[in-house]
């Protein structure tokens, strides 16, 4: 419906997101929605709306991290590296902040963060294949 009707999506996911809704998909599909639009900031709001109603996952936690990737790096970095250091087994959080480290010339820094994925026990083939790319 977000290609066909993309008010009717959009009015569809608030219902349900200020109905306090637990389910994650209408916070990230509209967060999503927004920040493809160009509106960081209300893509921002919707992820803040996540957490206020308690629904808050990785998925979430990684597309803010996404999104401030673009304004601000460093926090973008913060975010990341509080999911590594806690030990996530969510490979995004690794994938991501290694990539970010490449794309700014550090390549030993991102291969730093894949070393750690696999310490912490979630390296996959995409951690592997990114590996593979920056070496």
């Amino acid at each position: 419906m977000q290609e066909s009707d993309p008010q009717q999506a959009t009015e569809i996911r608030l219902q349900a997101i200020n109905a306090g809704s637990k389910n994650a998909a209408f916070y990230t599909d509209e967060a999503k929605a927004r920040w493809e639009a160009g509106d960081s900031a209300g893509a921002l709001s919707i992820l803040d709306q996540a957490k206020s109603n308690g629904c808050a996952d990785d998925y979430i936690t990684s597309l803010r991290a996404s999104i401030l990737q673009e304004s601000d790096p460093q926090q973008a970095t913060e975010i990341r590296l509080q999911a590594i250091n806690a030990g996530s087994k969510n490979a995004v959080f690794y994938t991501d902040e290694a990539k970010a480290r490449w794309k700014a010339g550090d390549s030993a820094g991102a291969l730093s963060i894949l070393d750690q994925a696999k310490s912490n026990g979630c390296a996959d083939d995409y951690i592997t294949a990114l590996r593979a790319n920056i070496l």
